[in-house]
């Protein structure tokens, strides 16, 4: 059976132009938290994934996730793709992507330690890392080390992008969710006055500059 654009819309409700449909779809929208879910079944199977932090992104994503679903029952998707494990495939990004430079990938791998600890990353195909499991890795995380959180958020957005990129996944989960604030730290030039008070409270006196000796005889 051969499906058209407009009757694979109607298949899966996808017809936006129609309130009715609209209503319809939101059935499946779940507010929680500041956040929206997707929650629906296909063919027997429930599905529930984050959606976004708007109501419209929630909608796309719950028009991508039915597309896929019928994509995999008429045989489009392509086999073996996304079944790669988490740390497999970032292992092969460090050797490609920092090759000749060290500090990168020192910096990787000391990102890829940290991810690696947590059962939301370990052991995972790519395909099954979702934007919740990035977001709640990221907030535990953030709860005591908002700068690591936010360095090794970054890495994910990086890996991600990549593996949409090289065909791996279709969509990036890192992408939606936000870092942390760090605070600046702001440069102040110390006035006399508090330059004299902290060399007077600075243990130990400083040398004399040789040059200075006045009772030195020339």
């Amino acid at each position: 059976m051969i499906f058209s654009g407009s009757s694979k819309a109607a298949l899966l409700g996808l017809n936006k132009g129609s309130p009715m449909v609209k209503q319809r779809n939101d059935r499946n929208l779940k507010f929680k938290d500041g956040k929206w879910y997707v929650d629906f079944t296909f063919r027997g199977k429930r599905f529930r994934q984050f959606g976004g932090y708007t109501k419209e992104q929630a909608r796309n994503t719950l028009a991508k996730m039915r597309i896929e679903r019928l994509d995999e029952k008429l045989g489009f998707k392509k086999p073996g793709k996304g079944d790669a494990l988490f740390e497999d495939f970032v292992e092969g990004f460090i050797a490609r992507h920092s090759l000749g430079r060290s500090k990168t990938r020192a910096s990787h791998r000391t990102c890829l330690n940290s991810l690696l600890k947590s059962d939301l990353f370990r052991g995972k195909r790519l395909s099954k890392i979702t934007t919740e499991s990035v977001a709640k890795y990221h907030a535990e995380r953030g709860a005591g080390w908002k700068v690591s959180a936010n360095r090794e958020l970054g890495f994910l957005k990086l890996i991600f992008q990549r593996a949409v990129e090289w065909g791996e996944v279709s969509r990036n989960p890192a992408a939606l969710v936000k870092k942390f604030p760090e605070p600046k730290n702001k440069l102040r030039i110390l006035t006399d006055d508090e330059a004299t008070k902290l060399l007077e409270a600075a243990p130990g006196a400083l040398p004399e500059d040789p040059a200075d000796d006045s009772d030195e005889t020339p």
